[in-house]
């Protein structure tokens, strides 16, 4: 079980593995970044704090019934948590993609696409998880944090690469009519480029239903090599004073 403590000058984290009785706060984290028909407008087409641009958001996300489902499977969540309350959490989706999803995609160079395609025949790109970090979060760099410990539990069980999506917005239609958008989650993209992504593909189109709502989405993947990453985001912690109190081994080699 991974669990252990951060701490910078007179503040603290755990991060720890999910539980079933974390469901229900774990839950609470998602409603707070969810795109629904109540509020699809505030997100997408006004510009305020909550929006898409500045916090993200996800349309559909994981409720208390998917999360037991999930947990019931295997499937692990890494929480992060400051002063007994769940402030951020990763889900290490940790799948090896069946579904011919690399081929699907419109590389942005070819040399990307040869990685791709030499880390998918090794057996050694894994799809990674959602993150989301909640706007009571007070510890810095906490989901760096998350992803450093993501990335050194799927480096122990011999992956080297792992991908994942960032979404833009390109068009929307409701009662109202219709119209193109161009509205980028960028502060997720900038968090993942500083912990080493790069922009790997844009992926086809999404179309998103929500009653009498449609939204058109075109996510972006991004890639990581994941020993170069370690580095970079163990190099970013320490440079900001960050110290893990405990279980050192364990966030070092991903038991």
């Amino acid at each position: 079980m991974i669990d252990y403590t951060v701490t910078y000058q007179d503040k603290s984290v755990t991060v720890r593995e999910m539980t079933f009785e974390d469901i229900l706060e774990v839950a609470g984290l998602y409603s707070e970044i969810e795109i629904n028909i109540s509020n699809y407008k505030e997100k997408l087409f006004e510009e305020n704090e909550n929006s898409f641009n500045r916090r993200g958001g996800m349309f559909f996300p994981q409720n208390e019934k998917t999360l037991h489902t999930l947990l019931k499977k295997g499937e692990k969540f890494l929480l992060g948590i400051e002063q007994d309350r769940v402030t951020a959490m990763i889900w290490f989706a940790s799948n090896i993609r069946s579904d011919g999803y690399y081929d699907k995609l419109t590389y942005i160079s070819d040399d990307l696409q040869a990685i791709v395609q030499k880390e998918v025949k090794r057996g050694t790109i894994v799809d990674g998880g959602e993150i989301i970090v909640s706007k009571r979060c007070t510890f810095p760099h906490l989901a760096e944090i998350l992803l450093y410990t993501f990335m050194t539990y799927i480096s122990s069980k011999g992956f080297t690469s792992t991908n994942g999506e960032v979404y833009r917005v390109v068009g929307y239609s409701d009662s109202c009519g219709q119209g193109d958008l161009d509205v980028f989650n960028s502060r997720s993209m900038a968090l993942l480029e500083k912990t080493g992504a790069k922009r790997l593909a844009t992926v086809p189109r999404k179309t998103v239903v929500m009653e009498n709502v449609t939204v058109e989405v075109e996510p972006i993947a991004v890639l990581w090599d994941v020993k170069e990453s370690l580095g970079l985001i163990k190099t970013r912690l320490q440079k900001s004073g960050l110290v893990l109190e405990e279980g050192e081994d364990l966030i070092e080699t991903g038991n």
